[in-house]
């Protein structure tokens, strides 16, 4: 009886629960978010210091890139589509590349910020988009999101960020922001012959004048 006996102030012996009755705290999404964020925070820093465990970590840091989306998708979704429009437009993006981003027509959007609800699954749609620019303005501090997703990611090929969203590779989009890959993995991973499908026989040069023109690349470039 001692280990399940405790004294009070007063100096009467009280009844301790066991420990498997013990009341955990339930987590919260907001919870979830931070420990999400703070998982793919870890492992991108193993990736960074690890080399030799790359391709494992790279799998466990998708998924945790993954979990902190939906975790914070869930956070997002509970305000109004309108709401959330008005904002994802307020960084910069004009209502044609929301559209594109979300999967839908322009007049949809329209009618959205008018108050006409969307379905469940564009609603999420809406709430992924504003859940994925605040993991890269906050997490990341990407500044002025819209423009640098508007910039292709490499002078080689004239892919953005968007179209990048739009193809569904989200997680490349946020291993640039993180700087885990390079603009050409990036490209490797998401349009895989990309270097073909871009090529160009010309390139641009800075003249005598300084001003950039256009010549025929050389046969050994080609």
């Amino acid at each position: 009886m001692t280990d399940t006996l405790q004294q009070d102030p007063t100096g009467a012996e009280s009844v301790a629960p066991p420990p498997e009755l013990q009341v955990s705290k339930t987590r919260s999404i907001e919870d979830l978010v931070h420990e999400a964020r703070e998982l793919t925070e870890q492992v991108g820093h193993l990736r960074n210091v690890d080399a030799v465990e790359a391709s494992d970590l790279g799998d466990v840091h998708r998924l945790a890139f993954r979990v902190q989306l939906d975790a914070h998708t869930a956070k997002v979704a509970k305000r109004a589509p309108a709401e959330l429009l008005r904002e994802i437009n307020g960084l910069g993006f004009g209502w044609r590349d929301v559209a594109r981003m979300i999967g839908v027509s322009v007049p949809a959007l329209r009618r959205w910020r008018q108050g006409e609800p969307p379905t469940g699954e564009h609603r999420r749609h809406i709430a992924e988009l504003a859940a994925f620019l605040h993991i890269l303005s906050e997490d990341h501090h990407v500044a002025d999101v819209a423009s640098w997703m508007e910039m292709p990611i490499s002078r080689d090929a004239p892919v953005t960020g968007i179209d990048l969203y739009i193809q569904g590779q989200r997680f490349e989009i946020f291993e640039l922001a993180g700087e885990h890959v390079t603009p050409h993995e990036a490209l490797d991973r998401a349009e895989p012959g990309w270097r073909d499908r871009y090529r160009s026989d010309y390139e641009v040069f800075f003249a005598g004048d300084g001003q950039p023109a256009i010549r025929l690349r050389s046969t050994s470039d080609r």
